[in-house]
């Protein structure tokens, strides 16, 4: 009688898919964590922009400012002396996207300025520094920009705003302000 030996036995079958499995499993392993280390980094680049984008609004508006008023109550800008008023919403607050908004003069409503998408965005003002460079006085306000996704702190920005108006008033700062605790509202007047 003569044998075939043409084929596997059932246990080099059962040891080749063993092996195969045991691959495919740390394959999958591996490229789950690439991915799940891709999408964090993402968000960490996207929590940056975020912080940035707030940052150059603050910076813009308040740059040119002949008065800075921080508080948590609405100012209305018409009736108050201020031009503008830029409302940071509550942290943690999902209400809306609008958690950056401007009121312009004139208007009644806040119109959001900044997309910060699934991001909670804490601001804290941490003072004025008053400077002189060579012949020039500088007034730096100092704020500090925490962004976070789902409680986790993703990013902060520690930035200073140059006042290029060195006879800006800055009322309000004393009371270490954040939108922490509820909404954040920074009224200001602009150079006629």
């Amino acid at each position: 009688m003569t044998r075939n030996y043409k084929g596997f036995t059932l246990v080099e079958v059962t040891v080749a898919l063993a092996v195969f499995a045991i691959l495919v499993t740390l394959a999958s392993g591996i490229i789950i964590s690439g991915s799940n280390i891709f999408a964090r980094n993402t968000n960490r680049i996207s929590a940056s922009e975020t912080a940035d984008s707030v940052y150059d609004i603050l910076n813009e508006r308040l740059s040119f400012a002949t008065s800075i008023d921080l508080t948590k109550d609405e100012f209305s800008p018409d009736g108050d002396g201020y031009n503008e008023c830029i409302r940071l919403e509550k942290n943690g607050s999902s209400s809306s996207d609008a958690k950056v908004s401007i009121r312009r003069e004139n208007s009644s409503d806040f119109d959001s300025v900044c997309e910060t998408s699934d991001f909670d965005i804490l601001l804290s003002l941490e003072g004025v520094t008053k400077t002189t460079n060579g012949k020039n006085n500088m007034t730096l306000l100092n704020v500090k920009i925490s962004i976070y996704s789902d409680d986790e702190l993703m990013y902060t920005k520690d930035a200073s705003i140059e006042l290029l108006n060195s006879a800006c008033e800055i009322e309000g700062i004393d009371l270490s302000p954040s939108n922490e605790a509820g909404n954040l509202y920074i009224n200001y007047s602009l150079a006629q």
